[in-house]
């Protein structure tokens, strides 16, 4: 497998969250931190972007 990424190249990564306790949470904040050198994008359902 290469691991490796060039300039240029598309990756992707996903963060998932469970709460696997038994109380409910509410207004949770998630940071994760990204590498600089990265252009960060989402896509909604539709695949369409939403630079972030």
């Amino acid at each position: 497998m290469d691991l490796t990424i060039n300039a240029g190249d598309t990756i992707a990564y996903t963060v998932r969250i469970y709460n696997t306790g038994n109380q409910t949470m509410t207004n949770i904040r998630i940071n994760d931190t990204v590498w600089t050198q990265l252009r960060r994008s989402s896509r909604d359902e539709n695949g369409n972007e939403d630079n972030l």
